[in-house]
């Protein structure tokens, strides 16, 4: 198997190298090499390199607190053909993380380093297109290794907020459907797909603004809540005689942030 440990040193050097190569410019590219420095400055600290010795290997450990930015990073750097292979070899290797004590490393993945991913992503300047691909090929691995339960859709939801949304919504759903609405937020089965009476941009656009809001478990993709999605609603336009279930596609470019709705629902529920 080849050698997927987090070297700090070589890290520093591919992402430097890789943020200079990068066609896209954002701000605060420096931010992910500050951290990687930071870091060698602790790692050494805490074990001191001998002056008259070889080249040494800084190594940082599953049980780190900052394994999972830097596991983060050399997944978004390294091409998404091996992700799988790294992915691999890091759970060989894996241990335990101070973070997430006696969780599995699907676990430890699809919360600490997943966030890492969404959030350092653009700090590397990674496209939309290359970020689907890579987003792509991580549900794949869970898909195939048959761990990902856990990316099912899971509402974070307090009774007053819970209340709030399902008054608001029931506005914008036909009536004869308000009964579902309790389970339509939810990840149980409802009798039938919930009928709204708005465009299908602007039911997505709310489930964007959940997902912002962190109502909904950070575990789950946003490709993942549009799959969902489109399975459990109908909209009809202004110009459709019948209600139909929307594509899958159309909801990701809108909870993916590539396109606008032109309508917002419950502005002030979720600004």
């Amino acid at each position: 198997m080849i050698d997927h440990n987090i070297e700090l040193e070589k890290l520093y050097n591919d992402v430097e190298q890789f943020i200079e190569s990068s066609i896209e410019t954002q701000e605060n590219t420096s931010l992910i090499l500050e951290g990687i420095e930071s870091i060698y400055e602790e790692e050494t600290r805490k074990n001191p390199i001998p002056i008259n010795s070889e080249k040494k290997r800084v190594i940082v450990d599953s049980r780190e607190e900052y394994y999972p930015f830097l596991l983060s990073v050399y997944l978004l750097i390294n091409k998404v053909n091996i992700l799988h292979e790294i992915l691999d070899f890091n759970r060989a290797n894996f241990k335990s993380n101070r973070l997430i004590e006696d969780a599995g490393f699907d676990v430890f993945l699809k919360t600490y380093v997943w966030e890492s991913i969404k959030t350092y992503r653009g700090n590397l300047n990674i496209s939309d297109v290359d970020f689907d691909s890579f987003i792509f090929s991580w549900e794949e691995y869970f898909r195939k290794s048959g761990a990902d339960d856990s990316w099912e859709i899971h509402f974070i939801f307090d009774e007053e907020f819970k209340k709030a949304l399902l008054d608001g919504v029931s506005n914008f759903v036909v009536k004869d459907d308000h009964c579902l609405l309790p389970d339509f937020f939810s990840k149980r089965d409802i009798k039938s797909c919930v009928r709204f009476d708005v465009p299908a941009s602007s039911v997505a656009d709310l489930f964007l603004r959940l997902h912002n809001h962190n109502k909904i478990g950070h575990w789950c993709s946003r490709s993942n809540t549009a799959n969902w999605l489109a399975g459990r609603i109908m909209t009809k336009g202004a110009r459709q005689k019948l209600y139909i279930n929307p594509k899958s596609e159309p909801l990701k470019n809108i909870l993916l942030g590539k396109k606008l709705s032109a309508r917002k629902l419950l502005p002030n529920i979720l600004p």
